[in-house]
């Protein structure tokens, strides 16, 4: 790396996420071993003698419980930058023209509308509704059975 490369220079906001947290070194060490971390490279982070990598940022801020920006600004920068680049995924299910925008706003009015009359209804007739719904006469013996699958609608 070079030193104009993200990760250098920055110890010094690695140091003060340490700072007046004794042991934490070692505690960190110890837990993120399988990430590569150990006190010596920690040290030398926080000391700048190694420039903090990405995969050593992101363990620190989730091992500190801290942002991105409070441990390498220029690796935060560099991420925001590449994020630009990424290509949206195409929702084709998210379309803009007026006969979409009429049934979104038809199935949203009859949505409120059911919301309400669901308040309004007590169980009983709810367990009617869904035994008309299936074709079930209103004192059909399954119509109670029903009641559990009315509540989950």
């Amino acid at each position: 790396m070079k030193q104009t490369e993200p990760g250098y220079g920055e110890g010094d906001l690695l140091r003060k996420q340490f700072s007046g947290k004794r042991g934490l070194r070692a505690q960190i060490a110890r837990d993120y071993k399988q990430a590569g971390l150990s006190e010596s490279l920690i040290g030398q982070h926080m000391n700048g003698g190694r420039p903090i990598s990405l995969r050593a940022a992101i363990t620190y801020c989730r091992a500190l419980n801290c942002a991105l920006d409070d441990i390498s600004p220029s690796w935060a920068n560099e991420i925001r930058q590449a994020a630009q680049t990424l290509k949206q995924p195409e929702q084709p299910w998210a379309l803009h023209d007026s006969a979409t925008d009429s049934v979104r706003y038809t199935i949203r009015e009859n949505l409120a509308k059911l919301m309400l009359l669901a308040q309004a209804l007590g169980d009983e007739e709810i367990d009617y509704l869904i035994a008309k719904a299936r074709g079930l006469g209103a004192f059909d013996p399954s119509v109670h059975a029903l009641k559990s699958v009315g509540n989950g609608l």
